[in-house]
């Protein structure tokens, strides 16, 4: 075996380099369609989900009862931050068809109030920050004061509750998501509690 190894050095040494090369070739292929799967595996919502019974408005003075509470489920991932990891990593497609991919997917963020600018029949714009310093990615809705009176006194980088649908998501900067407002909490849900979800 020796003997044959040194009279066929120069064979045995390029059999050796071509095989070396076509394992990393083929090494590469295979661990660039595993990053692929992961990145669209990715884009699914966690199934972290938690229930809330929203109370439908309704006209007092054409009713005496109320509808029952309607019992609404809400994603509690992706957080706002990994939504925009998942759209900077959806490389191959528009970033319009990309931020599409989000819409009307009901979520509920543990967010810090920023700030409120009321403009008509008390709806206000509410906006909102992961983070408390104000330069994370921002959560901007509109809420209606009558509804939800106590936004008016909350202090800006106070930690609330919002829960609702995204309408739009905007991956400039670090990033802004626009949601259509379900429901504000000022305090943790108990099912969240439960489920450790805030972590």
């Amino acid at each position: 075996m020796i003997a044959f190894v040194k009279k066929y050095r120069e064979r045995t040494v390029l059999t050796l380099i071509a095989v070396v090369f076509f394992a990393l070739v083929g090494g590469g292929i295979y661990l660039q369609k595993q990053k692929s799967l992961e990145i669209k595996l990715e884009v699914k919502p966690v199934p972290s989900i938690v229930e809330l019974e929203l109370s439908q408005k309704h006209d007092s003075d054409l009713t005496d009862t109320a509808p029952p509470p309607v019992a609404t489920s809400f994603y509690l991932k992706p957080l706002p931050g990994e939504l925009m990891e998942q759209i900077a990593n959806l490389t191959s497609l528009d970033e319009r068809v990309a931020t599409g991919k989000f819409s009307g997917l009901p979520v509920m963020w543990e967010v810090h109030f920023f700030s409120l600018q009321a403009h008509e029949d008390n709806i206000a714009a509410l906006q909102l920050d992961v983070s408390e310093d104000g330069f994370g990615v921002m959560v901007i809705c509109d809420v209606d004061i009558d509804e939800y009176p106590d936004i008016t006194e909350v202090e800006r980088g106070e930690k609330i509750w919002v829960a609702g649908e995204i309408v739009s998501v905007d991956p400039s900067g670090t990033g802004t998501v626009y949601l259509k407002t379900r429901h504000l909490r000022f305090t943790l849900p108990p099912t969240v509690k439960a489920e450790g979800a805030s972590e």
